[in-house]
């Protein structure tokens, strides 16, 4: 099952699009991606890790700058106020989810 949703909004002269793509897992997971620069990759860890948990993050093989993220079902909206307030933050911007969801 996959879900889309999108928006724009503008930032000191530039215009940021988000698209959420995302994916199911056979255990009723939801996988969202993020592309971050990898110096903010352990910030994200520990912000997710500190809201007990709100997703498991992984990085892609080949692409290290991008983060699948694990939800579980019933915490997308806290997960997505989290990455809305961190595309600011850190620059943190939306990617498709695989279409496979990773092992």
């Amino acid at each position: 099952m996959n879900g889309i949703g999108s928006g724009s909004r503008t930032q000191a002269n530039r215009v940021v699009y988000s698209a959420t793509v995302t994916t199911s897992t056979n255990s009723g997971m939801l996988l969202r991606s993020v592309r971050v620069n990898r110096e903010h990759i352990s910030y994200l860890k520990w912000l997710l890790e500190s809201h007990d948990g709100l997703a498991t993050p992984t990085t892609r093989d080949g692409t290290p700058d991008i983060v699948d993220l694990m939800v579980a079902p019933g915490f997308e909206g806290e997960l997505e106020a989290l990455l809305d307030a961190l595309v600011d933050e850190i620059g943190l911007e939306r990617v498709a989810a695989p279409a496979v969801p990773p092992l």
